[in-house]
């Protein structure tokens, strides 16, 4: 089976990859592709395995279980061994934060990919009431310049970068860790490819609507005081 990477679909599967997916080695030259969530995300987890049995042609299988925190997490994986050579030829890279240029080109595409990068490692903040501003952060665990580049080149914004350490909690768990993370604005030069071709693809429910919102706010005439 060929998949269609020029597919809108696909290009949010990738997001999704580039977020919480990860590509391991199993026995030497087999590979496998898995995505591990927590309930919260449990409509993204559902789309990501429905794209890719529809895309590869696979079944996979899901496994069920709980943290050392007693959470609940999903895990799906198949194996993509034959699909390697595909990937490397179309130079999609399934690590990492890079988005395939033909993407950036083409908002059908990149507009998913963002959804997908949203809904994996990316989470939306509304600023002050009195002049309210959408901002959208995603999170790494590095510096991803070249995410960097082709974001201002999409959105026509700039993107901020973060980075600062500190102690971190999860559960009972203490650590001293380092957070890494980008951050751009919602703005009206972008409003058109976050309604139309990221917006559409959120499949997190809380997001979307947080987004959905924001925009149609931002979008109403302004109110006139009559006096």
């Amino acid at each position: 089976m060929n998949p269609n990477f020029n597919h809108p679909d696909f290009a949010y599967w990738l997001g999704i990859m580039h977020s919480d997916g990860y590509v391991k080695h199993f026995k030497k030259r087999s590979y496998y592709i898995g995505l591990g969530v927590g309930t919260k995300s449990l409509p993204m987890f559902n789309k990501f395995i429905e794209i890719s049995q529809d895309i590869f042609g696979i079944k996979g299988s899901i496994y069920k279980g709980r943290t050392k925190e007693d959470h609940k997490f999903h895990q799906y994986r198949f194996g993509c061994t034959s699909f390697i050579s595909m990937f490397t030829e179309n130079k999609i890279h399934l690590k990492g934060h890079i988005i395939p240029e033909y993407f950036v080109k083409n908002k059908a595409l990149s507009g998913p990919y963002l959804a997908g990068l949203i809904d994996g490692d990316g989470d939306l903040r509304i600023s002050s009431r009195s002049y309210p501003q959408c901002f959208i952060r995603i999170y790494a665990s590095y510096r991803p310049d070249k995410l960097i580049a082709q974001l201002e080149e999409i959105l026509k914004c700039s993107i901020n970068y973060l980075e600062y350490s500190g102690k971190r909690k999860i559960g009972n768990r203490e650590f001293f860790g380092t957070t890494r993370r980008i951050e751009f604005r919602v703005i009206p030069n972008n409003f058109n490819i976050f309604k139309n071709y990221i917006l559409p693809y959120i499949q997190l429910g809380y997001k979307r609507e947080k987004l959905k919102e924001y925009i149609e706010m931002r979008g109403r005439p302004p109110r006139i005081e009559v006096t």
